[in-house]
């Protein structure tokens, strides 16, 4: 949702230019934050590969996994990443169960999710961003089956952008999370109804808080026209126990 964001606001004549100054990027953060050098991260609702290139340019000797469900998106992040030999790319979502799940489809991919749009959706957002194009049927399973299954133990950094579905995939990381082995967590946090079923921000916020997680910052904050805050991302990290 963010390169489409930063294409649209392109069209009206605007630039959007990148900094490294604290608290204008939460991998930049990440990257000042870490007492060792990340070696290990997931991108889940990698779309296209946007999180992933800026993660690669950060941390280039990271292996790095990019998880997408989406089979038009898949193919283009195998396109855009797929001779990196330090990239895992997977074909799949992530939640809090095992098993099959509808992903909902939209005309601009980065909107897909795996909850249908909210009737109100489009009073928060240009009304191109999610018309709907079809459904699709694909594989789910949970963050601690397949690190449990792939022997991976802790993650340096956890990217979740899902739109509307990112508390569930972290529900599905409990054990994960209860046992402190994810060091940064960056996740999209919504304050308008988007889809239906999502997490707002006080779920998202008080489910990583209840496992000694601090909110370090938000990022990329989209407001109203009447200056109500409609999305952004967060950056938590994980405290000593």
């Amino acid at each position: 949702m963010k390169a489409l964001l930063r294409r649209f606001v392109r069209s009206l004549g605007w630039d959007v230019s990148r900094t490294t100054a604290f608290g204008k990027h939460p991998f930049v953060d990440i990257s000042k934050l870490a007492t060792a050098v990340p070696r290990l991260g997931f991108d889940v609702g990698a779309n296209e590969g946007q999180s992933a290139l800026e993660l690669r340019r950060l941390f280039p000797e990271a292996k790095l996994y990019c998880f997408e469900p989406s089979e038009a998106a898949f193919r283009a992040l195998q396109q855009n990443l797929g001779d990196d030999p330090n990239l895992s790319l997977e074909r799949i979502a992530f939640g809090d169960h095992k098993g099959e799940a509808t992903l909902y489809e939209n005309a601009e991919s980065v909107t897909n999710s795996l909850l249908p749009n909210a009737p109100e959706a489009h009073a928060s957002q240009p009304e191109s961003f999610a018309i709907p194009t079809g459904e699709s049927t694909v594989p789910i399973t949970t963050l601690d089956d397949f690190c449990g299954e792939r022997s991976i133990s802790h993650l340096d950094f956890l990217k979740i952008d899902s739109q509307g579905y990112d508390l569930r995939i972290l529900q599905g990381a409990r054990k994960h999370l209860a046992e402190r082995c994810i060091s940064f967590i960056v996740v999209e946090m919504l304050f308008a109804p988007l889809y239906r079923g999502q997490a707002y921000f006080d779920e998202t916020y008080g489910f990583l808080t209840g496992f000694g997680y601090q909110l370090v910052g938000l990022y990329a904050i989209h407001r109203s026209p009447a200056g109500d805050i409609l999305w952004c991302d967060a950056l938590f990290r994980c405290q000593p126990a």
